[in-house]
């Protein structure tokens, strides 16, 4: 049995454990309040998902020890993250969460409020060097547009940066068959788009013409849903998520699109299972626009990192790198385990 098919397998086993020991036993917003020894994270949507399928291995093979939460980026606001902590506003998003974590609480006993943020951008140098940015999963980015619409199937990066500057602003001028006005729509622009911007694209900031504050990686939005004219960002692992192993589908109508004639996934003839394309399937080219999933973590006050988040997400040989259960959790979830060795090694330390 291939690898991913055996580790898939295992999953599938323990998925219905904790399905008949402890239904949402990962979702803080299900129960009191977390105890201060669990292991509590905030942070971006792309993985939490993801982090709750986590969770939810994790206590099963815990027992008795410390619990692994996950609280999502959208919900009633504020949340109280550990019994005995005060009250923050919900972190809605990946930098959110990372602020969050850079100024957390910690309780008399020593204790943080929270332990971990989910992040989907690199470390940036006005971070604290208190945090240490851990890969743990490849993603990627690509631009998506309702099926049926005005928007053609592949573009380069240089016509999506003249859209996005609103240089172009008709589907016409970019290979579409329609003299239609393009919509680009974008999240809240914070430091993770801006930085996506830069480094994919090149480009500084988004022009006029670029809506914003759209929920991100959902053809459900109201300004997205069955526009022809609508273009939008996606994580390629959450999209897998949802269209392929059916975790919270809201893709609506949204379809992936290729840059440069590449596609972002490919049926890969090994493990048998449609993934983000990271040049594995023979004779398709590698998909250009790569980023990484990671886990962020906190040092203490004396620069060491708490024995049960080290021995969680740091290093190789840390539970969210080494456990078969775990990297079949990061899969099914539409990302790529890191292989490489650079799985929970710091981005920069």
């Amino acid at each position: 049995m291939h690898t991913t098919t055996r580790a898939l397998a295992c999953a599938a086993a323990l998925a219905a454990a904790v399905a008949t020991a402890a239904p949402a036993d990962a979702h803080p917003e299900h129960r009191p309040a977390p105890r201060p020894t669990d292991i509590v994270g905030v942070g971006g949507d792309m993985s939490e998902t993801l982090f709750d399928g986590l969770g939810d291995v994790y206590n099963a093979e815990h027992p008795g020890g410390s619990r692994f939460y996950s609280y999502a980026s959208s919900g009633p606001s504020p949340l109280t993250p550990k019994r005995g902590c005060a009250p923050i506003a919900r972190p809605d998003g990946s930098s959110a969460g990372i602020a969050a974590l850079a100024a957390r609480q910690t309780l008399p006993s020593g204790q943080p409020c929270l332990d971990y943020a989910r992040g989907t951008r690199d470390k940036q140098p006005t971070d604290p060097k208190a945090l240490q940015f851990l890969p743990f999963a490849s993603d990627g980015i690509t631009w998506a547009a309702n099926a049926n619409g005005n928007a053609p199937q592949s573009m380069t990066p240089p016509q999506m940066a003249a859209i996005l500057t609103c240089k172009v602003t008709t589907w016409d001028q970019v290979g579409g068959a329609s003299h239609a006005t393009i919509k680009p729509l974008l999240p809240d622009v914070g430091v993770g788009i801006l930085g996506f911007l830069k480094t994919g694209l090149g480009i500084d900031a988004p022009g006029p013409c670029v809506g914003e504050g759209v929920q991100q990686d959902s053809g459900n939005d109201p300004q997205v849903a069955g526009d022809p004219n609508a273009i939008v960002f996606y994580s390629i692992g959450k999209y897998l998520a949802q269209t392929e192993y059916h975790h919270q589908d809201e893709h609506g109508s949204l379809t992936l699109r290729d840059i440069a004639g590449v596609p972002p996934t490919v049926y890969n003839p090994k493990s048998h299972r449609v993934e983000l394309n990271i040049g594995q399937a023979p004779g398709i080219p590698n998909f250009p626009v790569h980023t990484h999933q990671y886990v962020v973590v906190m040092r203490d006050a004396d620069g060491s990192l708490p024995a049960k988040t080290k021995n969680l997400f740091v290093g190789q040989d840390s539970w969210l790198c080494r456990d078969p259960w775990a990297k079949a959790q990061v899969a099914d979830h539409g990302f790529m385990p890191l292989i490489d060795g650079t799985c929970g090694v710091p981005f920069i330390d």
